[in-house]
């Protein structure tokens, strides 16, 4: 699921479609919302802070259930939910560095292959 894919889910879960209703509700303006979708993109730190229950591994990866089924059962969303997901958050961050690494390494071995070609 792309990105634009998720922030159309999210207008239809959170305002019934209504575009303009979700950008008050994020706190962001309607032209916001409107460039999220062309560009296929959108600011996570906003709508993860705004939309209640949220699942933090859907709205990075698009994979999975968008909502998180234990937080909608409870009606309360406790510190204990938000430190689960700043964990998963973390882990992903490490997993990218990690690879990142790789990348870079991979880099430099085959630019000095380059540069050691005649």
């Amino acid at each position: 699921m792309t990105k634009k894919d998720r922030i159309l889910s999210l207008i239809d879960h959170y305002s019934g479609g209504n575009k303009s209703e979700f950008a008050r509700m994020l706190g962001v303006s309607p032209q916001a919302i409107n460039t999220w979708i062309s560009r296929n993109t959108f600011d996570i730190d906003v709508v993860y802070a705004k939309c209640e229950y949220i699942s933090a591994d859907w709205l990075l990866t698009g994979e999975g259930e968008m909502l998180r089924k234990e937080g909608c059962e409870k009606e309360t969303t406790g510190d204990n939910e938000r430190k689960s997901d700043t964990s998963v958050f973390l882990d992903r961050i490490a997993m990218q560095a990690e690879e990142i690494g790789r990348l870079k390494a991979r880099i430099d071995e085959l630019e000095r292959r380059l540069a050691a070609q005649p």
